[in-house]
């Protein structure tokens, strides 16, 4: 990998920033946690920061890898805030993942000697004093994720030739008590069916699939396998979701707005298995160790990139790239999930027999 200049010989920072701020959500964040556990192994006396939002940053709760969750101060000027946080962590090394101009801006003026990011070309390429060539770019390439991001890793000189680690994810206890306390109280639930977690994330319009997809499959689950259901989602996802519990009335229990960030880590770590489509809690369950059922729309390099890591798991895609033709596709997909409607729920229902070990 080629950098725009070498770092010093047995560089060793004091204190290392990660700005992960542009875009990044839970699933972002879990799947950089191998990163996060690789730097800290490099760089074992460093203290290490990670700055992103306060949403983000929840799901790091625990992490043993991370000294410290700088969440970005949204009042006022954003760029003044952050030269601020920066400036008082005298950090020597500044790593920019997914960062907006302002961390960039906020990392050079404050001082920051070291400043490592892609070449990206313009602004960023004059302030990031140590750039370095990616033969990846992390979202078109079939190169997943995880992988992707150890490039940053790479790009500090660390040989990678041990195995990536393995995605790391902790919750409070009191999210466990919690879920606990609140199954006991449901006298419908039955303790020998295998507990289905979906999560239809109707709020995103670029990755669900409709209602009635999901109404379909939840019919199919219960009759062919046996099965309980938890639905969960946000509170505004409740107006939908509510048709399939009323729909279903037995076997399915309803979630939706109904846990904090922590406790939906522990309603999927009592579950059999999850399926839902390319969302925060596909890669909580894939870090949680929970076979997972990751839906996608045609068929592309983008299942591939963001698929369940580390974990037993099948992706189940509709059509092909040819698909996309259907929203005369224009560099920006439209978000009306035609494509979607060609996935088989047949092979869902099959995936879901063979990871919940009923193939007979």
């Amino acid at each position: 990998m080629k950098i725009s200049k070498s770092l010093p010989e047995n560089f060793n920072p004091e204190r290392i920033v990660i700005t992960m701020s542009k875009g990044m959500g839970v699933g972002d964040m879990i799947l950089a946690t191998p990163f996060f556990r690789a730097m800290k192994r490099a760089y074992a006396t460093s203290y290490i920061a990670v700055l992103t939002s306060f949403y983000a940053g929840t799901i790091l709760w625990g992490n043993p890898d991370i000294n410290e969750i700088i969440i970005e101060d949204t009042r006022g000027i954003r760029l003044v805030n952050l030269y601020k946080l920066l400036k008082k962590g005298k950090f020597t090394l500044a790593i920019h993942i997914c960062s907006r101009t302002e961390d960039v801006i906020a990392a050079f003026l404050a001082g920051i000697k070291f400043r490592l990011g892609p070449k990206t070309g313009f602004l960023h390429d004059y302030l990031i004093n140590y750039r370095f060539q990616s033969k990846l770019d992390g979202w078109t390439d079939e190169t997943h994720r995880v992988e992707y991001l150890m490039e940053y890793y790479r790009a500090l000189g660390n040989n990678t030739r041990k195995p990536i680690e393995k995605l790391v994810l902790s919750y409070p206890p009191y999210a466990d008590e919690e879920i606990i306390e609140r199954m006991k109280q449901e006298d419908s639930y039955e303790l020998n069916k295998p507990l289905i977690l979906i999560h239809p994330g109707l709020s995103r319009p670029l990755g669900h699939f409709s209602i009635e997809f999901y109404l379909k499959l939840c019919k199919e689950l219960v009759k062919d396998l046996g099965v309980s259901l938890l639905i969960t989602g946000p509170e505004c996802e409740y107006r939908e979701t509510r048709k399939l519990i009323e729909e279903l009335k037995t076997d399915v229990f309803d979630w939706v707005g109904k846990t904090s960030l922590h406790e939906l880590c522990a309603l999927i770590a009592k579950s059999n298995l999850v399926i839902t489509h390319d969302t925060g809690p596909l890669h909580i369950a894939a870090a949680l160790g929970i076979p997972v059922i990751a839906l996608f729309g045609p068929k592309s390099a983008y299942s591939r990139v963001w698929k369940p890591y580390g974990v037993a798991h099948y992706v189940v895609e509709s059509g092909s790239p040819e698909d996309c033709k259907i929203c005369e596709f224009k560099g920006r997909c439209s978000g009306n999930s035609e494509c979607k409607r060609e996935i088989s729920i047949e092979e869902v229902i099959e995936a879901a027999r063979k990871l919940l070990g009923n193939e007979n």
